[in-house]
């Protein structure tokens, strides 16, 4: 996890409060894909799924992947390998 992955993946990661978090996935042309989670991340480990699903619902094709996590005015990302 995450990389590569097939039917979904797992964005894990720590916060020190309880505060406002945001993870956003984007496509290779920087085209925003999903807001996969928005609101307030727990104290300590935090795990979200993303399921392949755009935010329409569908099923996004394979190929690189970024998330961009921004928590506690700081921005976090990784790319990702989705493989069908």
């Amino acid at each position: 996890y995450p990389n590569p992955f097939n039917l979904g993946t797992k964005i894990e990661f720590q916060s020190p409060a309880k505060s406002p978090a945001e993870i956003m996935i984007y496509n290779i042309l920087g085209q925003k894909v999903r807001t996969l989670f928005t609101g307030l991340a727990n104290i300590g480990k935090n795990i979200v799924t993303w399921d392949t699903k755009n935010d329409a619902g569908q099923v996004t094709p394979s190929g690189p992947y970024f998330y961009v996590l921004t928590i506690q005015g700081n921005l976090f990302s990784k790319k990702m390998i989705l493989l069908k």
